[in-house]
């Protein structure tokens, strides 16, 4: 029986194809594409980041506004125009001061005064609201005039004297006209851009005199 060859056929090295790799060229242009990849990912990091931050700076700019409007507006109500009084001698800022009622006196017999620290009326003692380092603040004093308690802030950046459409005003304007009080506010916030924001709110209370 013929002995049958087998023969094994090994691939030429000469012929085979070269590994796989990336030249020196093919480098440096992935890295270029990826360094700008990651410069383009951080510059809307930083954009997004900044309109965040005025969005929220901003909303919390006009709910602060609304709430120290409110709680002013709330001690005019309560007051009387012969315990209210204008101090406009400062050119950016005017200064109000009230009495208001005491709210447990059932005799019929009107006590004015204020609400101490601790929550307790006290007659003759009177309110202020008064703008001190671009805060708006309300003191408490007593009839001899001395203060009692601390600060308590109700505002904070407020602008001072500005000219707009409606002409010059002050940041903390307070306008009396017969029975009607009218209190404006403006306040401003600086973004992390460097931009200010700014926000003005007014209220007209009808005081009464009784």
């Amino acid at each position: 029986m013929a002995r049958r060859r087998l023969q094994v056929l090994c691939p030429n090295r000469d012929t085979a194809p070269a590994a796989a790799g990336f030249t020196l060229i093919e480098v440096v242009i992935a890295t270029a594409v990826m360094l700008v990849v990651l410069l383009a990912v951080g510059m809307l990091s930083g954009v997004s980041q900044a309109a965040f931050d005025q969005l929220s700076r901003a909303q919390r700019v006009d709910r602060d506004l609304k709430q120290s409007l409110m709680e002013l507006t709330r001690d005019l109500r309560r007051a009387s125009l012969a315990t209210v009084a204008v101090d406009s001698s400062d050119d950016d800022w005017d200064t109000l001061t009230l009495q208001v009622p005491d709210p447990d006196d059932a005799s019929g017999n009107t006590t004015w005064g204020y609400t101490d620290a601790n929550g307790t009326f006290q007659p003759d003692h009177f309110a202020a609201y008064v703008v001190l380092e671009e805060n708006l603040v309300r003191r408490v004093f007593d009839d001899s005039g001395n203060q009692v308690g601390d600060d308590l802030i109700v505002a904070r950046h407020l602008d001072d004297v500005f000219t707009d459409a409606d002409g010059t005003r002050k940041g903390f304007d307070v306008t009396v006209n017969g029975s009607l009080v009218q209190v404006l506010l403006r306040v401003h916030e600086t973004f992390l851009d460097g931009t200010d924001y700014r926000r003005e709110e007014r209220t007209i209370v009808n005081v009464p005199n009784p």
